[in-house]
């Protein structure tokens, strides 16, 4: 049995943060699958309140105009003496690095983002990013193991580091909710009567849905007719302006189950992000057979298996109006790419394919301890 300490805390106040819940809810259960792993949580209040006051001051500084720092993460300390307590081979880590393991190995999911993501999202400089790779390239020696979710960002960190080539190891999200539809879920893109497009969200602006529904909107009559696109979102950080239109829904944040749900009856998924560091959105739309048009970034490359299952576009009016257009009125080029993307899932980005790869890292980590 390995056990592995899982650095996080039991309370969040920005209770949809994804990195808090991956570690809090999800990895829990790549046990489910990967019986000799075991998780025991941190259930430091010390841990809990100082991160919590880290986010409350981060939020109190965007409301008040606040400049908010790009840099590099910088370190932080878990609850050493329960650590030693609780007997763990390694430690999880998916916040700032944790300086006070000891000699218990560290493996840290971090990376350093796609830099022509960050640098066009953000307009980093280029002394900026020279700063946010010595500042991670630091901690990177100090793990054991650097989880990295793509192979094209852990060869991209092999190439930066090379002398820790071999830390970087490639494991897709977990997503532990996640099931394929049956292979007939395909048949929906056989002559539907009404085609339906799907925009999920929260944050609407940064996942780019004005230029999507701009170039929505924009599509001739003959191509929008029997055609319908339903939004999602929450509008956090942004509302956008929606078109009173009887082929536009709208609903304001809905449980996971009734996402599944629409993603199943969905065609075509459309969310050209100017910025996506993953996109777990995509991973169920391939796995209930949908069509992704997502942004042309690293990952996202990756994920689509460079366009043989799923489209990579800009976020871009004309560059999503044409994809959009093809689309729609080109059945079997959609009907092949949501195929490639609904067999990928399966071989990829499956909950048992991801969390044997967990248990494999585990394992390989908690031998070098020995």
């Amino acid at each position: 049995m390995t056990s592995v300490y899982l650095d996080g805390y039991s309370f969040d106040l920005r209770r949809r943060n994804s990195d808090w819940s991956y570690v809090e809810r999800k990895m829990p259960r790549v046990a489910d699958w990967a019986t000799d792993i075991r998780f025991v949580h941190q259930h430091s209040r010390s841990v809990m309140l100082r991160a919590n006051y880290k986010a409350a001051r981060a939020a109190i500084g965007r409301r008040i105009g606040l400049p908010i720092s790009r840099r590099a993460a910088d370190t932080d300390r878990l609850d050493a003496a329960e650590l030693a307590r609780s007997g763990c081979d390694l430690v999880f880590s998916h916040r700032e690095f944790p300086l006070n393991a000891g000699d218990i190995p560290v493996v840290w999911m971090s990376a350093i983002v796609d830099p022509e993501m960050e640098q066009t999202y953000f307009g980093l400089s280029q002394a900026e990013m020279d700063e946010n790779l010595s500042v991670k390239g630091d901690l990177f020696h100090r793990a054991a193991a650097v989880q990295v979710c793509s192979d094209a960002e852990a060869g991209r960190h092999a190439r930066l580091f090379p002398d820790i080539a071999d830390r970087f190891i490639p494991v897709p999200l977990f997503g532990p909710h996640l099931r394929a539809a049956e292979e007939t879920i395909l048949e929906k893109h056989r002559a539907p009567r009404n085609l339906k497009i799907l925009f999920i969200g929260n944050q609407a602006r940064r996942k780019g849905l004005p230029e999507a529904l701009e170039a929505y909107i924009s599509l001739p009559a003959a191509v929008r007719k029997s055609t319908t696109f339903t939004i999602v979102s929450s509008f956090d950080r942004g509302a956008v302006p929606i078109p009173a239109s009887p082929d536009i829904e709208f609903h304001r944040g809905l449980p996971q189950n009734q996402v599944l749900a629409l993603l199943a009856r969905a065609h075509i998924l459309i969310n050209p992000a100017h910025h996506e560091s993953y996109g777990m959105v995509f991973l169920e739309a391939m796995s209930q057979g949908t069509l992704c048009i997502g942004p042309d970034w690293e990952v996202q490359r990756e994920l689509f298996d460079y366009g043989r299952a799923g489209v990579n576009v800009r976020c871009q009016v004309p560059l999503i109006r044409e994809s959009m257009t093809r689309a729609i009125e080109d059945e079997p080029w959609r009907t092949a790419l949501a195929t490639s993307g609904w067999h990928r899932f399966n071989e990829r980005y499956a909950p048992a394919v991801v969390a044997e790869q967990y248990a494999k890292l585990f394992r390989a980590v908690a031998v070098q301890r020995t």
